[in-house]
């Protein structure tokens, strides 16, 4: 199931306990019953109706930068929702524990107002005049929250990302309610019955857009020379980057800045990854709103223009981070030189490794953070002053991470 990238409401028909062990299917095996306690599932006076946006727009504050998602950053392959007691604090028992079905598992019911376009989940059973708390989780392996009891147990679960291999990808992108969310909700008796609970999710990762570029007028920092000078008829190739202090595991609800100090590097080869382009548009720092750079026209497959000026773009995503201990993220790419056919020459070129990171004191995010649900645009200049040490000149761009909710597809 595909949420479009302008998402509006996920939510599915009238959902009780018996229901959803029945449309769950296969899955049934992870369905959790409901542990609410009172025994009357038709009084509307016990029901909460819930409707759920995937992912939230967050906070933007000073960041005024968006990306929109793509289709394939909203696919969501499960959804998971807790409802916990508030009463009792850390200790208190989930009343509800369930996987919930996703949209192309059900079927639409829309409001009256815009048919179609809000589907919405309803539980039966809580107890009145009662506070409860509650969470969304999506992308989460079902494994990784079927056995949780208390809150606190769910404030101990993290995402592990201890693999060498394992990032953050598309189709699979972590997703938990946001932190600016009002997830609190109140049973009581109400003469109109429920009134509906609306929340917000927000990617529990980071996504990053790395835009490496070969430009042989570019000039050099502080050395009244061009690119060109240094590579003459020369051209460079990229062959892998290597990102040095990935934050290994972070806890699924968000701590604010109680992460650890991040550990691990990751080699990523560029031979089959993100795509080169023969032409761009750069519209300055001075562009607050949108992406600096717009690809032009692509190059395709077979590309050997490495002489030539090009840009070779990639997306990756990474998990959060929150940490005044330094190790900031760093990026060290590492590459071929060529000849002017593009034809690989036998040294390779490593490049001084670069620290990725923005230090924005009105969100109170420090250069060594990365905040859940935020966007870089990463913009690396090859700027090597001599053939056999590669230098990047770096620019760092944050943004937010969000989506414009004005329909939904699947």
């Amino acid at each position: 199931m595909i949420f479009s990238r302008y998402i509006n409401r996920i939510a599915a028909g009238t959902l009780t306990a018996a229901l959803a062990a029945m449309l769950w299917g296969c899955a049934t095996e992870d369905f959790d019953p409901m542990r609410v306690t009172t025994t009357d599932q038709n009084d509307p006076e016990t029901q909460l109706v819930l409707r759920l946006a995937v992912p939230g727009a967050a906070d933007t504050g000073t960041r005024s930068v968006e990306s929109r998602p793509t289709d394939d950053e909203l696919e969501v392959k499960s959804l998971r929702l807790l409802i916990f007691p508030s009463e009792d604090g850390n200790k208190a028992q989930a009343v509800v524990n369930t996987p919930l079905m996703i949209p192309s598992k059900m079927a639409v019911v829309g409001d009256e107002e815009n048919e179609g376009s809000t589907l919405t989940y309803t539980f039966k059973g809580f107890e009145q005049e009662k506070d409860y708390l509650i969470y969304v989780a999506g992308n989460i392996p079902h494994n990784v929250l079927s056995g949780v009891v208390t809150l606190e147990e769910l404030k101990k679960v993290e995402l592990d990302y201890t693999s060498t291999s394992t990032l953050p990808i598309p189709g699979e992108l972590p997703m938990f309610v946001a932190e600016s969310c009002d997830n609190t909700f109140r049973i009581e008796k109400s003469a109109t019955g429920p009134t509906p609970k609306e929340l917000n999710l927000e990617f529990a990762c980071v996504k990053m857009q790395l835009n490496l570029i070969f430009d042989k007028t570019y000039e050099v920092e502080n050395e009244g020379t061009t690119v060109g000078t240094t590579y003459g008829d020369n051209g460079f190739k990229p062959t892998a980057i290597t990102l040095s202090n990935v934050t290994e595991t972070t806890p699924l609800l968000h701590k604010g800045n109680e992460l650890l100090a991040p550990a691990g590097s990751r080699t990523q080869s560029l031979r089959d990854k993100g795509g080169f382009y023969t032409d761009w548009t750069d519209t300055g720092k001075n562009n607050d709103k949108d992406d600096r750079i717009t690809p032009g026209t692509a190059a395709g497959e077979g590309f050997t223009g490495y002489a030539d000026n090009w840009l070779w773009q990639y997306t990756f995503y990474i998990p959060e981070r929150y940490t005044r201990t330094g190790d900031q993220l760093e990026l060290k790419l590492e590459g071929k030189l060529t000849d002017k056919d593009g034809k690989e020459l036998t040294a390779s070129v490593l490049f001084d490794p670069v620290k990725i990171g923005v230090t924005d004191t009105d969100d109170n995010v420090a250069v060594t953070d990365l905040p859940r649900g935020s966007y870089y645009e990463v913009i690396g200049h090859i700027a090597s002053r001599n053939l056999d040490r590669g230098e990047l000149e770096i620019y760092v761009k944050p943004g937010e991470w969000i989506t414009v909710r004005d329909e939904f597809e699947f």
